[in-house]
């Protein structure tokens, strides 16, 4: 039995004041503002007791090498090649701009809902006074628009069951003109748009370091596929002036509410040239798409096209600063039913719905009825490769039925360097965490305890010993106890298995030759078998799971408002507010924002952000300067403004919609957002929203005021019929621009074609020419022998 120490008040004290300071110490890391001696403490740096207003580079901060020395990194492997970002001065930046950072920072480090955000940002409203935006949708707005990026993308409408897409005759039209089915939505967003950003951000290019120890396996470039993928193109572009980049790609849907089949499926790509500290930051996440669909879609080709044609230029190159740059897709990492629908392959629990071997497997009675597992069997001479996929998909097409698990030809076969066998990894997630480990559990767990793997009678002493455990520092989260493992993440089983289980399982486990039963022998188990020629050709299985895929679904889940009635979520009426506030940011000196958007958890790091004296500074400055520019009324919420252009009206509007941080002065001219857009206007009066109304109805009259109505209805009206025709030039543009895509992409094939057969040419050509210089020699010899006789 294992029973706890108590431990002495001295000690727990100690250790207590010891986690503080490396808590202080962990976020003046993070967040350097002031250079200071290295006598001062950690505690005066975060508050800022010193008046010192020099500003320190983010670049030149050092880092606790211990700290790395326990990760395995160093200095060097977190400067990036010694390459500085290019960082703006937080001068440029204002009080406002600078706080509506900080509260975005918040939202995603807190992994707040954005009902908890509006309370957030209502407390701010009361404790600065600032101008603070009331909720999510505002914040995101203005800060887009104060960055002046454009997210541009292009929004498309299909139907699964026709499987076509489909041009909407009304602008609220759902669903399908000839089935009458649901539409589902997707919203296309340009992967070069994305590409180029990470440029600006000096995020690439990037060189890959060659790993010092040949035997070493440390990431995806240390595989033998990665090898082979990138001796094929520098053998074929021997060019300094070109660099060539690899992506993975995933996929997977995300259930909103239990009350609706409304799913969202994004669409990530990952640079596997980037380090692993960075790799998988929603700041350098490239999001090509999402699609809003009625429950599980039938066919991805539909959503995908669009994408692969984008994938399909960048293997021919993107010209930045004279430099070539060639992006390929050569990974792919998928669950289970996912990854059948992009293969167009047999589903987990078919025949042969293995990707790696031709193991059929068998079904066997379970229950009431039957489930498919897979006996132990050698695979060493049933591997699948690329020609057998090839003779494989030849058959199952002719015969128009599946071939050994192959339904038909999946749309990333159009890739130069996607081969679906051996560029479709294993995700150690879904198949060995929540498959093969929880699996277990319930053999352990739920069965009868008459069993001889039964564990049921040792529960208690396992969860006292489970208990018992202090996690070390990097695991976020204490065990849960073990009757819950129902309800266990992913993230649990990998701790508990990799961590816990032998120290928990010690002197429990039975030794027995033949344990288990057959009906543990799933898919699951069966991946197993492949894991160690998966790590050979594809590096570390840790390095391209789902796990910071799924923390990226997570984050685009809190991005919603209403998960209860999901259509009406913005999601789908503005997918802007979907793409990553960092990508449009500003890297500023005094904050590192991208730290609190990256996908591993910072939490608490914005205490330490707003703790800062600087901050601190500028509110109470901002504060003073709104204090100092109040109308001395405090019932004056709206005023009365006059439209020089394009019509003579007056309207009555908030004065939150004024954009000026002074004292609005009654007869100067403002820029207004009225109408969802900004006009000039001139502040006629200001005063409660009934004393504006009842001045215009005198100044205009009613009939007047019904004039100004029937114009902005008129106008409004002109705006939607000249939307309506730039939407139909948008989309005949777009067509138009997919067609000469797909044009230059045959053409840039045929001249390969041709230059391939000039070559074959070109060598029998010079085969015939040299048996036509040894038949002439012969010749030559004949007659000089004899003119010897």
């Amino acid at each position: 039995m294992y029973h706890r120490i108590k431990t002495p008040k001295s000690t727990y004290y100690y250790k207590k004041k010891k986690k503080k300071e490396a808590i202080l110490h962990q976020f003046s890391q993070l967040y350097p503002c002031f250079s200071q001696s290295a006598d001062d403490t950690v505690h005066s740096k975060i508050n800022g007791d010193s008046d010192n207003q020099e500003i320190l580079n983010i670049a030149d901060v050092s880092i606790d090498e211990e700290k790395n020395s326990e990760c395995g990194l160093t200095n060097e492997d977190l400067s990036f090649d010694g390459k500085e970002q290019n960082i703006e001065q937080i001068d440029k930046l204002d009080e406002s701009s600078l706080i509506n950072m900080c509260l975005m920072s918040l939202f995603y480090s807190g992994k707040f809902t954005q009902d908890a955000f509006k309370s957030v940002l209502r407390l701010f409203n009361l404790t600065t006074g600032n101008d603070i935006p009331t909720n999510f949708n505002s914040l995101m707005k203005i800060l887009l628009k104060e960055t002046g990026q454009n997210i541009n993308y292009k929004k498309k409408w299909f139907c699964h069951k026709c499987k076509d897409h489909m041009d909407l005759t009304q602008s609220k039209q759902r669903n399908c003109n000839i089935c009458k089915t649901r539409l589902s939505t997707f919203y296309y967003i340009p992967v070069e748009d994305q590409i180029r950003r990470l440029f600006t951000k000096k995020i690439l290019p990037v060189k890959v370091s060659d790993t010092k120890n040949a035997n070493l396996i440390e990431d995806i470039y240390d595989g033998d596929f990665y090898k082979k993928f990138k001796e094929s193109i520098d053998s074929n572009n021997p060019n300094s002036m070109q660099s060539n980049y690899s992506f993975i790609l995933n996929t997977d849907g995300i259930e909103l509410s239990r009350k609706s089949s409304i799913s969202i499926w994004p669409v990530f790509l990952a640079i596997n040239e980037l380090p692993i500290e960075i790799r998988y930051d929603i700041d350098n996440i490239i999001i090509a798409g999402i699609m809003v669909s009625d429950g599980k879609p039938q066919d991805f080709s539909l959503f995908l096209e669009p994408i692969i044609l984008d994938l399909k230029m960048l293997e021919y190159g993107l010209v930045v600063d004279g430099f070539v740059h060639k992006f390929f897709c050569i990974f792919g990492v998928f669950d289970k039913p996912a990854r059948s629908m992009i293969l167009n392959s047999v589903s987990s629990n078919g025949y042969f719905s293995c990707i790696k071997c031709y193991q059929s497997g068998l079904f066997v009675p379970f229950k009431k009825g039957s489930h498919h597992i897979f006996p132990y069997e050698k695979i060493d001479k049933q591997l699948r490769n690329n020609e057998s996929y090839n003779i494989d998909l030849s058959k199952s097409e002719n015969n128009l039925s599946s071939e050994r698990g192959i339904k038909g030809q999946t749309i990333l076969s159009q890739l130069k360097f996607y081969f679906p066998i051996e560029s479709s990894i294993i995700d150690c997630m879904h198949s060995i965490f929540l498959g093969s480990i929880k699996k277990l559990f319930f053999y352990w767990f739920e069965h009868s305890s008459k069993e001889p793997y039964s564990l049921k009678h040792s529960l208690e002493e396992i969860n006292s010993r489970l208990k018992s455990i202090r996690p070390p520092y990097f695991i976020n989260y204490a065990p849960r106890d073990i009757s819950d493992f129902k309800f266990w993440h992913a993230h649990e089983f990998m701790s508990f298995i990799l961590f816990f289980a032998i120290p928990v399982f010690y002197e429990m486990m039975p030794n027995l030759e033949s344990l288990y039963d057959i009906h543990l022998l799933n898919s699951g188990m069966h991946e197993l078998l492949h894991l160690v020629d998966l790590t050979i050709d594809c590096g570390p299985i840790n390095n391209y799971s789902c796990f910071p895929f799924e923390e990226l679904n997570r984050k685009l889940t809190t991005l919603i408002n209403d998960k209860e009635s999901p259509i009406k979520s913005q999601i789908v009426e503005s997918p802007e507010k979907l793409y990553p506030i960092s990508k449009s940011t500003p890297r500023i000196k005094k904050f590192q924002l991208e730290s609190s958007l990256s996908t591993s958890d910072s939490e608490n790091s914005i205490i330490s952000l707003l703790s800062n004296q600087s901050v601190h500074k500028s509110i109470r400055k901002f504060k003073s300067k709104i204090k100092d520019n109040e109308n001395t009324d405090a019932e004056s919420t709206h005023a009365l403004v006059y439209w020089p252009e394009p019509e003579r009206m007056f309207s009555v509007v908030s004065i939150y919609a004024i954009e000026t941080q002074k004292k609005i002065i009654i007869g100067e001219s403002y820029q207004i957002f009225f109408n969802e857009k900004n006009y000039t206007g001139i502040v006629r009066k200001i005063g409660s929203k009934e004393e504006c109304s009842c001045i215009m109805e005198d100044i205009v009259g009613s009939n007047e005021k019904e004039m100004s109505r029937t114009n902005v209805k008129t106008n409004k009206s002109i705006a939607s019929q000249s939307s309506k025709i730039k939407k139909n030039q948008n989309s005949d543009l777009e067509n138009e621009n997919v067609r000469l895509k797909s044009k230059i992409i045959d053409l840039t094939r045929a001249i390969e074609d041709e230059k391939t057969k000039n070559n074959e040419l070109q060598c029998k050509v010079d085969s015939l020419e040299s048996k036509l210089d040894q038949f002439k020699q012969t010749f030559s010899n004949k007659e000089s022998f004899f003119k010897l006789i």
